[in-house]
């Protein structure tokens, strides 16, 4: 009688790769038919099916680098979520919710994938639910995000140079918002005008960051935009412009009393002991936009 059992390992072997690659490769081409008709009538049994069988394999094209692939499960997912349809607002909310998700995940791969027109066409889907959201259509009141998803559609556009476009979306945004979100969106339009190559502009938008802070007293957000400032004549070697910059970041005088008689610099460590020479924060590491200074007359760093 042979003995059959050098054969044995290498067949279980090649039945597990067999079985693993069968699992890791889940059907995205399937539709709701293909699913039981319990499923296609309850959405948890809907959900399930995609969190468990379509977004590890999301995940796994997303690790090796296969947008292609990536792109076509998220559009599957997409297509899954927008053919169910709930008979409760508080259900379809809920279903909206998973949507905006799906699109924001499939408009992330194109972005990534340099597809850029294609993910600020998603973007907008993805803004629209979010509209929806806002107006109570979908009856989530709680839902407050004036912007929405019109940011990342700025990105994508300005990742794709269509940098008109990007600007009348900060634009708009900078005008929508109230302070403080609407400095970061003039922010934003200074990059998008740097990236164009209007560094003038940018310039420009910044200025007026700086100038709009110094008279709110905002002082992260006038040593913020004197930092971009600083990094914009640095790339143009301005030499006297980086200068009159540095000059300003390091000047003691506090922002609120106009004195430096009380103003002592901020140091890193831990405020055991208190020293009235420093003012010691937490922590050992520091950024560009990090204070330097303390006014023990205002209790304010700046």
């Amino acid at each position: 009688m042979k003995n059959y059992s050098r054969y044995l390992l290498p067949l279980l072997i090649a039945c597990g790769v067999c079985f693993a690659d069968a699992t890791a490769q889940p059907v995205v081409a399937a539709t709701m038919t293909d699913l039981e008709l319990t499923e296609a009538q309850d959405e948890a049994k809907l959900g399930d099916f995609i969190r468990m069988g379509l977004m590890p394999a999301v995940l796994q094209a997303r690790q090796a680098g296969d947008f292609a692939r990536e792109i076509a499960i998220d559009k599957r997912v997409v297509e899954l979520w927008t053919s169910k349809h709930y008979k409760t607002p508080a259900v379809e909310d809920s279903k909206n919710t998973d949507l905006r998700n799906a699109y924001l995940d499939l408009a992330d791969a194109q972005r990534r994938s340099g597809q850029y027109d294609q993910a600020a066409e998603t973007y907008l889907q993805c803004n629209q639910i979010a509209v929806a959201r806002r107006t109570g259509e979908f009856n989530a009141q709680n839902y407050q995000d004036p912007a929405g998803d019109l940011p990342s559609v700025a990105e994508a556009y300005k990742d794709g140079k269509h940098f008109d476009k990007a600007e009348k979306i900060y634009i708009d945004l900078v005008n929508l918002e109230p302070k403080p979100q609407s400095i970061t969106y003039s922010t934003a339009l200074a990059k998008v005008y740097e990236a164009a190559g209007n560094l003038e502009k940018a310039e420009e938008v910044e200025e007026g960051i700086v100038q709009d802070g110094i008279k709110d007293k905002s002082v992260a957000q006038v040593r913020s935009a004197r930092n971009y400032l600083k990094r914009l004549f640095e790339s143009q070697h301005r030499a006297a412009d980086v200068e009159k910059i540095e000059s300003a970041l390091n000047d003691r005088h506090c922002p609120i009393c106009g004195s430096e008689a009380n103003v002592v610099p901020i140091v890193r460590g831990q405020p055991k002991d208190k020293n009235p020479r420093v003012h010691t924060v937490w922590g050992c590491l520091s950024g560009a936009d990090d204070f330097k200074w303390w006014c023990n007359t205002d209790n304010t760093p700046f």
